[in-house]
């Protein structure tokens, strides 16, 4: 370890009471939900570790490099599973008889040169469920995601940035798998002496789960909605003013 670079070692363990209050509840909507018994289902516990090493330096006297690269793994035993009666109709949680591995790294690089900043992410994650004989990947969880963030800012004038991600494939709760995409955004700042003026786009691309797949499926008198594993809001566009009452010369 020098001043340019850094390394961390952390790790910790987690403990958690049962509720309903989840995912695979919510996409149910609740609707056959048995409350949870006390007596039987356990808390669920934690352990895991995470390793980082952070880099910065200079190069050719103008360029401003700084990199982060961060491992991680956890465990978590007596994860809550919501399984399904004999008709279907009925659902109620036990924990789990085997772990849920969360293993995986991150990847961050920032780079800087006058009044260019440029980000750069990417992160693998590997979350498999070893439990009821299972080895599977866990549900509306990408392995692959990535993203990009070019800025430009001239102090008290220009802040102008694009945007781009990416997430990978991911497998729905019945293990069938979703389509990756992208998402882009650009935005715009004029500042003046008193106000400033703004325009932003997030997701021109309307990267939007709805395109992909319908988020309710019938019966209509008895709809069940689709699990969520796209935005579903799609391109949204915005503009406005900011005015300042007092200048910071004055």
């Amino acid at each position: 370890p020098s001043k340019k670079l850094t390394t961390r070692l952390s790790g910790g363990l987690g403990y958690k009471l049962p509720t309903v209050f989840n995912e695979e509840s919510e996409v149910l909507s609740f609707q056959g939900v048995q409350p949870i018994d006390i007596n039987s289902i356990k808390p669920e516990n934690s352990i895991g570790a995470n390793f980082d090493v952070n880099y910065k330096t200079i190069i050719a006297n103008k360029i401003s490099f700084s990199f982060n690269q961060l491992f991680f793994y956890t465990q978590l035993t007596n994860s809550l599973v919501l399984e399904p009666d004999s008709t279907g109709a009925i659902f109620s949680f036990s924990n789990a008889n085997g772990p849920v591995e969360s293993k995986g790294f991150e990847t961050n690089v920032k780079l800087s040169m006058g009044d260019f900043k440029l980000f750069l992410q990417y992160a693998y994650t590997d979350v498999l469920l070893k439990y009821n004989n299972i080895n599977r990947q866990k549900p509306l969880t990408p392995k692959h995601s990535a993203g990009a963030v070019l800025m430009f800012e001239q102090e008290d004038k220009w802040r102008i940035g694009y945007e781009v991600y990416y997430i990978s494939n991911q497998f729905r709760s019945d293990y069938t798998k979703t389509r990756d995409y992208w998402m882009m955004g650009f935005m715009v700042m004029r500042q003046l002496k008193h106000l400033s003026v703004f325009v932003n786009f997030e997701n021109f691309t309307d990267a939007r789960q709805s395109r992909y797949q319908n988020m309710i499926t019938p019966p209509h008198s008895s709809p069940t909605f689709t699990e969520i594993w796209a935005p579903t809001d799609g391109f949204v566009a915005n503009a406005g003013v900011i005015i300042k009452l007092h200048s910071e010369n004055e």
